[in-house]
């Protein structure tokens, strides 16, 4: 025996809490992205009832949407008018 065995033996409990320090770190970057999810889902969800409402988020939306129509209305005749005559 050449010694090696014990330079084994005395890195596998090295190896194994390193092991164990990446397990738990991966674990704890799973949870904390699986918490963003949950975060941004009920962000979301919260939101269509507020626009919906009488607030300064409703009229926000109300008015974006009357832009929106208008603009689909306009953005047309502009650009015929602009490329063809």
């Amino acid at each position: 025996m050449d010694g090696s065995s014990t330079m084994e033996q005395d890195l596998a409990p090295e190896l194994a809490a390193r092991r164990e320090a990446a397990l738990a770190s991966l674990r704890r970057s799973a949870q904390a992205r699986e918490a963003q999810g949950y975060a941004l889902m009920a962000g979301a969800m919260s939101m269509a009832p507020a626009s919906e409402g009488e607030g300064l988020l409703g009229k926000a939306v109300h008015y974006a949407k009357l832009f929106l129509i208008a603009f689909a209305m306009l953005a047309p005749n502009y650009l015929v008018w602009r490329l063809l005559l």
